[in-house]
């Protein structure tokens, strides 16, 4: 997957987040100092992004902004930023900046009264956050100059090094934030996807009341795997959700079934190209390549076919007996197979 599309699907993802509100009630309740929750009225928190509706600002979907009124007499109101960032943007520094005046603008404009800003990065790479956060940081002068740049407080929340409490809350929560971490880890995706499951299964909430929640880690799952972990993941979701007709999650399984069907194919294809190629030297290219292309779609088959027979806990046929097999055989299998799983 080329990298422009993953990262569309982590700033996807991460924007269905970051626009609920009870969810970032509670990452602030963990995030900012007791001093300063107990002067805020974390329960009137609202949602107000389009006071961010720049041109350029609005493309950033994964983007929220939410306001808090504090306690007193003076009616002052805190707004929050959250930037999502699934790598270590060099220019972050001076996005959080353009956000912060952009808001000041916005709010002289409707004759509000100017107020603090706090903005909060959400980063789920893989190496630790070095990048800089604010300008005096980005910026390289002479200690002499250092005062005559702009200056902020950033709270970076670096996910998969964070402390264990940032995940305790609702399942909701702590699912979509584990999900965010797994989707970096790609050679894990099949043990991480099960854990995540197995968390949303032992909540003791009607397994209805999750549907969107899987829904939605499905769907960026499926957009960040390696294509050759299909079938695997598809074995996971089926064994870990344990579905039936009424589970109201065809649709999305729908999209990993019909990966499962077209990688056999597709990793047929891959092989058989390579081992065509090498055997074309011997036999004549033209022969060589269909051979190839046989072999390694029948490769691709076998490889497919056990992970449906796993999932759907039926004998599981070894590899060799599964080669054995003419390619004919292995297809109608393979559709047989497909044609069991859950609808």
């Amino acid at each position: 997957m080329a990298q422009k599309d993953s990262l569309n699907s982590h700033d996807r993802f991460a924007a269905g987040l970051l626009q609920m509100p009870q969810h970032m009630r509670r990452l602030l309740q963990l995030l900012l100092p007791a001093e300063l929750l107990r002067g805020m009225q974390l329960n009137r928190m609202q949602q107000c992004s389009e006071l961010l509706l720049d041109d350029k600002l609005r493309k950033r979907q994964a983007d929220a902004l939410y306001r808090i009124p504090m306690l007193g007499g003076d009616q002052i109101w805190l707004y929050v930023i959250f930037e999502h960032k699934s790598w270590q943007d060099p220019l972050t520094a001076l996005q959080l900046l353009t956000y912060m005046t952009s808001l000041m603008h916005q709010l002289l404009r409707r004759r509000q009264r100017l107020t603090a800003v706090i903005p909060i990065v959400i980063y789920h790479g893989r190496e630790p956050w070095k990048t800089a956060l604010t300008l005096r940081q980005l910026v390289r002068v002479p200690e002499v100059l250092r005062g005559f740049l702009p200056d902020h407080q950033v709270l970076l929340l670096d996910l998969p090094r964070a402390d264990d409490r940032i995940f305790t809350g609702p399942v909701d929560y702590v699912a979509r934030l584990r999900t965010l971490i797994a989707g970096q880890l790609r050679s894990q995706l099949p043990e991480q996807l099960l854990q995540i499951l197995s968390l949303i299964a032992a909540d003791s909430a009607e397994k209805s009341s999750h549907k969107s929640l899987i829904q939605d880690i499905l769907r960026y799952i499926s957009e960040v795997a390696r294509p050759e972990q299909a079938g695997q993941l598809l074995a996971v979701a089926l064994a870990g959700l344990q579905l039936d007709s009424e589970d109201g999650m065809k649709s999305a399984l729908d999209v990993w079934k019909e990966k499962w069907r077209l990688e056999a194919i597709q990793e047929g294809l891959e092989a058989g190209r390579q081992k065509g190629w090498q055997e074309g030297r011997q036999k004549g290219l033209q022969e060589g390549l269909q051979e190839g292309l046989q072999e390694g779609e029948k490769a691709g088959l076998v490889l497919q076919i056990r992970s449906v027979q796993r999932a759907l806990r039926l004998p599981l046929q070894t590899e060799s007996d599964l080669r054995a097999l003419p390619l004919q055989d292995l297809r109608q299998l393979a559709w047989s197979l497909y044609d069991r799983l859950p609808e």
